[in-house]
């Protein structure tokens, strides 16, 4: 319920600007809002900005000082600023400002003023008034109960927010944004946080106001970075999130941000602004408030859109206020950024005057071609590795990336005077050129082709030991001619449908399957597609394949047999599956023979294995019959018999290999 509506008294009403996004807006609006309890209830006096701003300019134009008290203007809103107040407790109460009440109408200007009324008794006649809490006369929402007056224990004294410089993001004024002030003011773990992020905005800053400004975004959306990543390129949150603004994978990628083992864009941080500005801008555009912008940002567009449509309001702050509409990282989170905002603007009031910042990454670019190990660069800029992986924080390994025909790189400012030269003698002591993996290759394979060992090459590529490679990775090799190793010493096995397949146009191929391949990865190398796999192979789509498999392949004519590791016809054995032939095979690699025994009078499943030197164990699951078989003569076991046994029983029965075949 609203406190005037139900008679409530109410301390004080709180002027609050609702500030002007950077992009043009003529027109602010400033809110006279009354708090009480958890339940502000807003008037909004339209103020015209733009007329004031030209007059003031035309002022300055003319060279007249200007002219004693404030302008017919200002004038004019002190006395609709004035005239709200008394609305709001009748024509009876006397409305006071304690400053101008023009001041906070701008960016850059202090707070708004905090009204006061003077108290009256039943007759009317005025009394004495109470001392005033201005804690009341923040609006705050529901969620910030816990963060009232009442809640810490007293009254406080907020006079210290009166002169605040304000940031270029609307300010609304609550408990929650209150809390975070005092937090940042008041020492401990909040005040050594803001102190950190402030100190480290040194860094970056500057490039992330040009970024902004440049884009026609506040700039005060420089401590989204603060609250974000502490101003590290290379911070990673656990659910993948990466960089200054960290953006989730798919989101760096739809932003112009390329990830892959080699370089991450994310941590790029000229590279990531650009796009963080281009994703603020998107979120204004689409919700016209910096309030909601922000929320999206923290919690995704798309799930704040379901929100305001779920709860029927896009006002940010009533959202805030009601029961289970945002999360609740999400309704801290907009104050916080401008609680930190209005720190940045207000050293002095927070302690931290004279703060040092960090010095920023002062760098120059240069242009390197091929593949540059940074061992070799750091060398050649006279700077410590560390150094230059600070300073290149998108490289994820030991090197720029490979397929890329010139790659910028940052060293410090002035390292760029007889750089190339010496990198130019760096790169002689490790000559390597580049090599596009075929898929199906491993590192072994490489290696052996380019006449060195696995471990070089994953030194040479800054991989680890549990590293692979996959098919299309551009990857550094010893400059060397690749030599021809591809022959099979021992055929492998291939299993496959008992369906005859005829393709004029293609050809039949088969390859094996390494660690990780997918049945879509294997289909798109070929050409093919996952259903064509499944129809020329024995195998379940749902199921993961297992490394050494091989798969029967018809290619289609534009497929390049350079491309992979492919085998031939005359490199495999094929078998149809549940072939005779197939089971013969595996039982001799067994070292078995497969016969077929017929029962006589007196078997049992123990005599029979004992005599072919087997088990019941395995005549049961060859046979898939019960463990305790009442078997009759005549009945036929299939036994996987010791060679010698196999021979003796064939000679005995004058049967012959044909005779031990199952039908």
């Amino acid at each position: 319920m609203h406190p005037f509506r139900a008679g409530i008294p109410v301390a004080s009403v709180v002027l609050s600007l609702v500030a002007a996004p950077a992009r043009a807006q003529e027109a602010h609006e400033a809110t006279l809002v009354v708090a009480e309890g958890s339940d502000p209830y807003p008037v909004v006096l339209k103020v015209n900005e733009h007329d004031r701003a030209v007059l003031r300019a035309d002022s300055r134009r003319s060279g007249e000082p200007p002219a004693e008290g404030p302008s017919p203007l200002e004038a004019d809103q002190a006395e609709m600023d004035l005239a709200a107040c008394r609305a709001f407790f009748g024509p009876g109460a006397e409305c006071t400002a304690d400053a101008a009440p023009s001041a906070g109408l701008f960016v850059g200007e202090p707070v708004p003023p905090v009204f006061t009324t003077a108290a009256v008794d039943a007759a009317g006649a005025p009394v004495e008034p109470a001392a005033v809490d201005t804690a009341a006369g923040v609006a705050s929402t529901a969620g910030d109960a816990d963060l009232s007056t009442e809640a810490s224990g007293g009254e406080r004294d907020l006079t210290w927010l009166q002169g605040l410089v304000l940031p270029d993001l609307p300010v609304h004024w609550t408990e929650r944004l209150i809390w975070y002030l005092e937090q940042f003011r008041e020492g401990g773990s909040y005040h050594n946080a803001v102190t950190s992020w402030i100190r480290r905005s040194g860094r970056w800053g500057e490039m992330i106001r040009e970024v902004l400004r440049r884009h026609e975004l506040p700039e005060d959306l420089l401590w989204v970075a603060a609250i974000e990543s502490s101003f590290d390129p290379t911070e990673r949150s656990s659910a993948g999130a990466v960089g200054l603004w960290q953006f989730m994978p798919e989101g760096g990628r739809d932003y112009g941000l390329p990830q892959s083992r080699w370089v991450d864009q994310r941590r790029n941080p000229e590279m990531a602004t650009e796009a963080v500005a281009l994703y603020f801008s998107d979120l204004h555009a689409r919700f016209g408030s910096w309030d909601l912008a922000l929320a999206g940002f923290n919690m995704g567009y798309a799930g704040l859109e379901r929100v305001i449509l779920k709860y029927g309001s896009n006002d940010y702050w009533t959202l805030a206020g009601t029961e289970n509409a945002l999360p609740y990282g999400t309704t801290s989170y907009v104050p916080k950024a401008l609680a930190v905002a209005i720190v940045a603007r207000n050293l002095d009031k927070f302690g931290l005057a004279g703060l040092e910042l960090d010095a920023p990454r002062g760098y120059d670019l240069v242009e390197v071609r091929g593949v540059v190990r940074l061992t070799a660069l750091a060398s050649a800029a006279r700077i410590p590795l560390a150094d230059l992986k600070a300073l290149n924080p998108e490289l994820l390994r030991d090197r720029t990336p490979p397929g890329e025909e010139t790659w910028w790189v940052r060293v410090p400012a002035g390292a760029e005077e007889g750089f190339v030269a010496r990198l130019a003698a760096a790169r002689e002591e490790d000559q390597t050129r580049t090599y596009a993996v075929r898929f199906g290759e491993t590192i072994g394979q490489v290696a052996e082709r380019f006449g060195t060992t696995a471990s070089r090459i994953r030194r040479l590529n800054g991989l680890e030991d549990d590293e692979s490679v996959r098919g299309g990775d551009v990857i550094e090799v010893p400059d060397v001619e690749p030599r021809d190793v591809e022959a099979v010493q021992e055929p492998p096995d291939v299993v496959v449908p008992a369906d005859t397949f005829v393709y004029p146009d293609r050809e039949r191929l088969f390859y094996r399957v390494l660690a990780g391949d997918r049945l879509e990865a294997v289909a798109a190398a070929f050409g093919v597609t996952p259903t064509d796999l499944v129809t020329w192979n024995v195998i379940d789509p749902e199921a993961n394949l297992t490394p050494g498999l091989v798969l029967q392949i018809f290619a289609p004519a534009a497929f390049d047999r350079a491309a992979a590791i492919v085998l031939g016809e005359e490199d495999v054995a094929v078998y149809v599956v549940g072939s005779t032939e197939q089971l013969e095979h595996l039982a001799q690699e067994d070292g078995r023979e497969r016969i077929v025994y017929v029962v006589v009078e007196g078997d049992t499943v123990e005599s029979i294995a004992g005599r072919f030197g087997t088990t019941k164990t395995s005549l049961t699951r060859i046979n898939r019959f019960g463990y305790s078989p009442d078997l009759e003569p005549g009945d036929q076991v299939v036994v996987w018999a010791l060679p010698e046994e196999a021979d003796r029983y064939l000679r005995e029965t004058d049967g012959g290999p044909e005779a031990a075949v199952v039908p």
